[in-house]
């Protein structure tokens, strides 16, 4: 009898063990994605330690940012002032990033590297942006309004830590305002006859 209640303290000490075994583990210094010992966040810090999914885009042919693989984070996420410092004030709280979302990269942080130019002319005979009665735009040379200014920077349709070609997001981001696959105003509100699309 004595035997069969030593037999049941064995599970239970061999389940606080793990238990703190793997307090310990959870703590200690890693390499493997856990956050090292670290007392703030700065723009040199290694971002893939904790920003693994964008780590492994990187080595993902079907998403951009594998033909950048060799550049910083920093390159392209320049907004530290306004969008990297605040979303890193609990940086030192242990808590792992699953993913980027309170960071834009910044046009002006694209055309550091690439010519509007030289865009706009690689883009010259494209016909991915082609409305309803055959008008065509270039991605690159959209007209500058308030609306394409404010809200078509290059990450709209360059998703860069995601999977899928800008000539397949661009016509659906322009589908988003251009009602009816329509890239011009007129053939729906024609401000002298009223004819057009309703509703």
């Amino acid at each position: 009898m004595k035997r069969t209640h030593g037999l049941l303290f064995i599970p239970v000490i061999l389940f606080v063990c793990t238990l703190i075994a793997c307090a310990s583990l959870s703590t200690s210094p890693s390499t493997s994605g856990t956050i090292q010992e670290q007392t703030a966040w700065s723009m040199d810090n290694a971002c893939l330690e904790c920003h693994q999914a964008e780590g492994t885009s990187d080595a993902n042919s079907a998403c951009m940012s594998s033909m950048r693989a060799s550049e910083n984070c920093i390159t392209c996420h320049t907004d530290e002032k306004d969008r990297l410092t605040a979303a890193h004030k609990d940086y030192d709280s242990g808590a792992i990033a699953v993913k980027l979302k309170k960071t834009k990269v910044s046009r002006d942080a694209c055309l550091s590297c690439h010519s509007i130019d030289e865009l706009i002319a690689s883009q010259a005979s494209s016909t991915i942006l082609t409305d309803y009665y055959g008008e065509v735009a270039n991605p690159h040379d959209i007209p500058v309004n308030t609306d394409h200014t404010r809200d078509l920077g290059c990450g709209v349709c360059h998703k860069m830590h995601l999977g899928g070609s800008a000539s397949d997001i661009a016509p659906d981001v322009c589908e988003g305002c251009h009602h009816y696959n329509v890239y011009t105003c007129h053939p729906c509100h024609n401000p002298i006859t009223g004819a057009g699309i309703t509703g």
